[in-house]
């Protein structure tokens, strides 16, 4: 009996399950014949199929995320990728980060801002909510929230950070702290009839130093 070569292909059954088979053709005594080997490949097709939906998702999340997000080799500090809300952010494309690194490129406003944050992976595998300073290619300053972890993938640590752009909000608290500082009245906030923000107005009316009466029981006044 010889074998004369074979082929392998994959066919599915009644629209419920997947067989890969292999052929080998053989001639016998009695003529030509063929060995045929199936083996069931059901699960493993769905498998396949779940991590290509899983993919598919994880990318259209990355994709329209509202948040900057970015991943980077952890050695070199090398963007492999950043989403579309980090273009729009920081004026950048993909093309134009990918590669290099956010040193090398000016992004943290701050390069030991940068240092703290990888430093504090390294440590403890994550960070969260780190406030810091990003420059856009126009030379603008965003105010930003950044969050980040490690991952192993294809022997190689990468990191990913998760930055929310803050500035608005800041503008906003800034210009709530201006009004209150140079209010010409006297303003306080209670919160369970504790004083939690006084502005001095209001101190000078009641004799108290900048920033005593915080914390007090406003049964003090």
């Amino acid at each position: 009996m010889r074998a004369a070569g074979g082929n392998e292909y994959a066919l599915a059954i009644n629209n419920t399950g997947v067989v890969r088979a292999t052929g080998v053709r053989l001639d016998t005594p009695d003529g030509p014949a063929v060995l045929s080997i199936f083996v069931d490949d059901t699960e493993r097709k769905k498998a396949e199929d779940a991590v290509r939906r899983s993919e598919a998702m994880l990318s259209h999340l990355v994709a329209t995320s509202p948040d900057v997000i970015t991943l980077t080799d952890l050695a070199t500090g090398r963007y492999a990728m950043v989403n579309r809300m980090f273009e729009r952010q920081t004026g950048y494309s993909a093309a134009d980060v990918v590669g290099r690194t956010s040193i090398e490129l000016g992004i943290w406003r701050r390069p030991q801002d940068r240092e703290h944050f990888v430093g504090l992976i390294r440590e403890h595998g994550q960070v969260q909510d780190m406030p810091t300073e990003f420059v856009a290619q126009s030379g603008a300053t965003l105010s930003m929230l950044v969050s980040g972890a490690r991952f192993v993938m294809d022997r190689r640590d990468y990191l990913v950070i998760n930055g929310r752009d803050v500035s608005a909000s800041e503008r906003s608290r800034l210009e709530r702290e201006a009004i209150l500082q140079n209010a010409s009245i006297g303003i306080a906030v209670t919160r369970d009839q504790r004083f939690v923000l006084t502005n001095p107005r209001f101190e000078q009316i009641y004799g108290w130093p900048s920033g005593a009466l915080v914390g007090q029981s406003g049964r003090v006044v």
